[in-house]
């Protein structure tokens, strides 16, 4: 079962083979979700993530669950390509929660996550499924998130709601983030480049782009000196002038011997 899959549809055939579970109680899985997500949001069971449709699991449903991931989605500007919803025990109907039965799924659930290869977070919604990540095996960095489960009555909870954010900011965060080692490159690339820009350039030209800049400052501190701005943007307004006097205006002798 540790083998790689090659679509969502062969997770049903895998669960329907191996866990000899009818295919009628294993739900489909929407069209608009892939394993090419980077984003994979676990339930505890079908009934927990799509409690009001049966028979396929969808980031399209009209569910209080579905709905609120979506609201989610939308403030992180995160496609629906990108997340996919399953649950931790994969079909309807099951009551009992053995420890032999939740291996079972797991060995099910690392299967999914060995075939997802743009995997970067994993977000356990509820207590169960979040301590069931302890027996989760893989052989790469992937990010283990918790988060309540998502209902009507959970999520009227201010402090619950707070939660539900505060994990998709994180989310958010990881799925943008770059690789240690690469971002490191980049800086170091960035600070060479800069070093070569400055031994390059010798004092008369550095003079003269000192003495535009000044030029520019001025006119643009001219033009807003003559608006009527409200009080945010006059004080903004008053710090940028002060910043200017401060970086290039005359300095007095007292100034000069603190250097």
């Amino acid at each position: 079962m540790e083998n790689k899959i090659d679509g969502l549809e062969d997770l049903r055939d895998l669960i329907t083979n191996e866990l000899n579970i009818s295919r009628d109680n294993v739900p489909s899985i929407g069209k608009e979700m892939s394993l090419d997500a980077s984003i994979l949001f676990l339930f505890l069971t079908p009934e927990k993530s799509d409690p009001e449709t049966k028979g396929i699991i969808s980031l399209r449903n009209d569910s209080f669950v579905c709905k609120s991931l979506r609201e989610q989605m939308s403030r992180m500007s995160i496609p629906e390509k990108d997340v996919l919803v399953w649950n931790l025990y994969g079909a309807y109907g099951i009551k009992k929660f053995t420890k032999k039965i939740e291996m079972d799924w797991l060995r099910v659930l690392n299967t999914l996550v060995k075939s997802m290869d743009n995997l970067k977070v994993i977000v356990g919604c509820g207590g169960v499924v979040w301590k069931s990540f302890y027996n989760l095996r893989s052989d790469r960095q992937i990010f283990l998130l918790p988060n309540p489960e998502l209902s009507a009555r959970n999520l009227a909870d201010g402090d619950q709601m707070a939660r539900f954010d505060h994990t998709w900011d994180n989310i958010k965060k990881i799925v943008v983030a770059r690789q240690p080692v690469v971002l490191r490159e980049v800086i170091a690339g960035t600070q060479n480049k800069l070093k070569d820009s400055i031994e390059s350039i010798d004092t008369d030209k550095l003079k003269n782009i000192a003495g535009n800049v000044e030029k520019k400052f001025k006119n643009t501190i001219e033009e807003v000196e003559k608006s009527d701005l409200p009080d945010q943007l006059l004080k903004a307004k008053n710090e940028f002038k002060s910043f200017w006097r401060d970086t290039w205006g005359p300095k007095s002798p007292s100034d000069k011997d603190k250097k």
